[in-house]
């Protein structure tokens, strides 16, 4: 039985890549395929086949395209609720993306902190990234951890979903916050 999800959910990767491949255009076409790859390597096959395989993708492209930039020497946030219209794909949860240098404490930062504004984490998904970005913190190329070259940088890359928030005073409030713990664990 465990074979079985496991199978499955190689082929819903494998799948997701080659679509995501398709949509990446000429130039970026490799990169964004191996993103997905390594964003859902670790996820847990019942977490991927409960979930539409367009809105799989579609949550993959939101946190590729908000690491296409980053300042160097900082975190990245976002937090959003979803919708089909304005996003492409829908989720029961709020959902936080964080672009950050790789760095220990990281995740346990974060959700002690979601878990201290008595936030639920329903999934948390956080590949680590051998990324190069230019001075400008503009992604330049994403490579495979086996054949980075000393100039790529290790990023952290998170996707995490949480009870629902509403209000954007609730989602402004919470960002501030992360960002600050984000930068108490670089310091």
């Amino acid at each position: 039985m465990l074979q079985r999800a496991d199978d499955a959910n190689a082929a819903l990767v494998k799948r997701l890549m080659q679509r995501a491949r398709r949509k990446g255009g000429k130039s970026k076409a490799r990169d964004v395929g191996l993103f997905v790859s390594e964003f859902y390597a670790n996820v847990p096959p019942e977490d991927l086949l409960a979930t539409e395989e367009d809105d799989l993708l579609a949550a993959a492209l939101s946190v590729w395209q908000h690491i296409q930039s980053r300042p160097p020497g900082a975190a990245k946030v976002r937090i959003f609720n979803p919708t089909r219209e304005r996003d492409g794909w829908e989720s029961p949860h709020t959902i936080i993306e964080v672009a950050n240098d790789d760095m220990p404490f990281l995740v346990a930062s974060i959700t002690a902190a979601l878990n201290r504004n008595d936030l639920t984490v329903h999934l948390v998904i956080h590949p680590v990234l051998s990324i190069r970005r230019d001075s400008r913190g503009r992604l330049t190329a994403l490579y495979e951890k086996a054949v980075a070259p000393a100039s790529a940088t290790a990023e952290s890359v998170m996707q995490i979903r949480i009870s629902p928030l509403t209000g954007e005073r609730a989602v402004n409030r919470l960002r501030e916050h992360l960002e600050t713990v984000l930068k108490d664990v670089r310091n």
